[in-house]
């Protein structure tokens, strides 16, 4: 686990403060991938009981290139608010070994979508959550997000998945001639949509997704002025790490999604539904189900 605590330099500086500095690292027993988690459970201290987030990267490229640090100053983010992450793609290679696959035209749209990924990391934390140095992992609290076409992975590994308990769709939404097909009107577990405004090219998507979810569902949607891939790099992850802190639901996160919380703090157009069924644990490990 400790193999890679040479980048702890270059991810502590970017950071948040809620449970100190997070750091990136990867695990032999599930290649391809790269996790995050704040530096007090990987150091063993603390109480904290981490929600698992398992995340689909934008784009679904099949290049050898070190993917898993695409999102990073998002993930640092989410993990110093108590969170444990695990990102498709592996977060180094050397740049001689890189090599970009050029786009195929007559492919169909998101041709290239790995739900499977995600559904492998989903499997390690059931294999390897609460034992040994991951006892800090709750794997009762598996969270699948994803932006753009990883949001389509993130519906195929989480929207039928009785493991998880959540999907966190970032500009994205179902796309007409995807080869893995999503029949969101079947999604009953909560869905989070983040969405980049109308000049985003996954508005009108994720405005029939939401639509066409079934009744009883719990799901929040909102827009932000950043547009489809502006929501992660800024300092402290951007409006998307904004989003994202709150949809580790914690006892309290329910008043900043209906009430002025999330409008004070960029967001617009927001709705949301039977946010009222969703109940989660805090995360310092302590008490019973609360209200999100």
């Amino acid at each position: 686990m400790y193999g890679l605590l040479l980048t702890l330099g270059l991810t502590a500086a970017v950071s948040a403060k809620d449970h100190g500095a997070s750091y990136n690292f990867e695990v032999e027993s599930l290649v391809n991938h790269t996790f995050y988690q704040p530096m007090i459970s990987g150091l063993g201290k603390g109480n904290l009981k981490l929600p698992v987030i398992v995340w689909g990267n934008g784009g679904c490229s099949k290049c050898m290139c070190p993917m898993g640090l695409r999102f990073r100053a998002f993930h640092n983010e989410i993990a110093s608010h108590g969170a444990f992450i695990i990102a498709n793609g592996v977060s180094y290679i050397d740049e001689d070994e890189v090599v970009q696959e050029e786009d195929d035209p007559n492919k169909p749209p998101a041709s290239d979508q790995a739900p499977e990924d995600l559904t492998a990391a989903i499997d390690w934390v059931y294999e390897n959550a609460g034992k040994g140095e991951y006892r800090h992992v709750d794997r009762t609290r598996i969270g699948v997000w994803g932006q753009s076409c990883g949001g389509l992975e993130a519906y195929g590994a989480g929207a039928l998945d009785d493991r998880v308990h959540h999907v966190g769709i970032f500009n994205s939404g179902v796309v007409p001639g995807s080869p893995i097909p999503v029949d969101v009107s079947l999604i009953k577990k909560p869905v989070f949509y983040i969405i980049g405004g109308e000049g985003d090219v996954a508005y009108p998507n994720a405005e029939v997704d939401y639509a066409a979810l079934p009744e009883g569902t719990p799901a929040w949607k909102a827009q932000h002025p950043l547009g489809h891939s502006g929501g992660f790099g800024g300092p402290d992850g951007s409006i998307g790490a904004v989003a994202g802190k709150h949809m580790l639901q914690e006892p309290n996160a329910k008043d900043w999604f209906t009430g002025e919380g999330s409008t004070n703090d960029g967001f617009y157009d927001v709705v949301h539904k039977n946010l009222d069924s969703i109940n989660v644990k805090p995360i310092g490990g302590k008490g019973s189900a609360c209200k999100a």
